[in-house]
């Protein structure tokens, strides 16, 4: 009895120490599928309105070869971001959103190389605010210091790439009704 007790405890600490591999995040995959149609069609910024709520818009800006920086929050006037979006003024929602929008609803990813949220040593830091004052920042060390590192990635990832996913969505032309769903792998949720 006590052996085995002791054999679970090994197997759950294993677990807990394990590293998320590359195809256990999806943000990477998504972050070059819509730098690649913003570059493509001669965009520094996009934007589109989160399918699951009539107040919540999500907005990139992309420097091509540096950054990739997403916004989404709630904004307490949707029908002037609406606006925006149909004069396809995408750089006019994303400042709307940094500067205006609800601070208790706001997730503001800054992807260093526009290429997902960083997995390893060989990615540039990646920095997610979420509320605007909880930062974390991603730096792929093995030794990280901190508390729930690998949660905390996955959790930002599925966030990130369901943004991501709406953005390409919307810039595609595609219906973007009901959860945004990432390409192999399921519904992700925003708060």
């Amino acid at each position: 009895m006590k052996k085995s007790a002791f054999c679970t405890l090994l197997l759950v600490a294993a677990l807990a120490n394990t590293r998320l591999s590359a195809g256990d995040l999806q943000s990477g995959r998504l972050a070059r599928e819509l730098t690649g149609v913003l570059t493509e069609r001669h965009l520094e910024a996009f934007a589109a309105k989160d399918p699951d709520s009539d107040s919540r818009f999500v907005a990139a800006l992309f420097f091509p070869g540096s950054q990739l920086l997403v916004v989404a929050a709630k904004y307490a006037s949707p029908p002037i971001l609406e606006q925006s979006l149909q004069a396809k003024a995408y750089r006019d929602v994303y400042l709307a959103l940094q500067q205006s929008a609800e601070a208790q609803s706001k997730f503001f990813v800054q992807d260093i190389g526009a290429d997902g949220l960083r997995q390893d040593d060989k990615q540039a830091v990646d920095i997610v605010y979420d509320q605007i004052v909880n930062q974390t920042i991603f730096d792929g060390d093995p030794n990280h210091k901190i508390r729930d590192y690998q949660k905390k990635l996955s959790d930002a990832d599925a966030r990130y790439s369901r943004l991501l996913q709406i953005l390409l969505n919307a810039a595609r032309g595609e219906s973007t009704t009901g959860n945004a769903r990432v390409a192999g792998g399921g519904d992700a949720v925003l708060r």
